[in-house]
């Protein structure tokens, strides 16, 4: 079984978060996403992500196959989709 790899970069920081997710494809990544994200909102409405939205995005790196412990990145990380498109109406300070 082979899954993608996810991680959430921050743009303005210009560092990837050090967790990485591991989903099916793009749309169950964006579902997790978006959970993830109003999850972080309604417990800490001050934080960065909450606050700046657009700064964030989630962005698949590579693969990785469960049968072989087998790990494969891409040349450079694919961007997803960004904070901002599931977080609509939030202020952005």
């Amino acid at each position: 079984m082979i899954k993608q790899i996810y991680i959430i970069f921050d743009k303005k920081s210009g560092y990837y978060f050090p967790e990485m997710f591991l989903h099916d494809n793009d749309e169950v990544a964006k579902r997790w996403f978006d959970g993830y994200l109003h999850y972080i909102v309604d417990s800490n409405p001050n934080s960065p992500m909450a606050m700046y939205p657009s700064d964030f995005e989630l962005r698949c790196i590579g693969t990785f196959d469960f049968y072989d412990a087998i790990t494969a990145t891409y040349d450079s990380a694919r961007p997803v989709c960004g904070a901002h498109s599931f977080l609509i109406g939030q202020p952005e300070v």
